[in-house]
């Protein structure tokens, strides 16, 4: 799976009025091994996209994976 072609595409964005306006910083810390993985999937999948990109698509993707997994169980507390 390529996911080159997501929807946050830097020839897509006027980044400095989006980049500017709509998005927010944050910064976090990476465990040991999660840098190789991240690395590899990055060589993989998200060879043509910045790591930035890379971390939204991925975090919106558990994002949407834990809203799905609450559906289906919704007597399941999430951790």
């Amino acid at each position: 799976m390529n996911y080159n072609e997501n929807k946050f595409r830097s020839s897509e964005l006027e980044r400095s009025d989006f980049m500017a306006s709509k998005l927010k910083r944050m910064t976090f810390v990476l465990t040991p091994e999660m840098e190789p993985l991240l690395d590899g999937i990055k060589k993989e999948m998200f060879y043509n996209c910045s790591q930035s990109e890379m971390i939204r698509t991925l975090v919106d993707a558990g994002l949407n994976a834990i809203k799905n997994d609450n559906q289906r169980n919704p007597t399941k507390q999430l951790v």
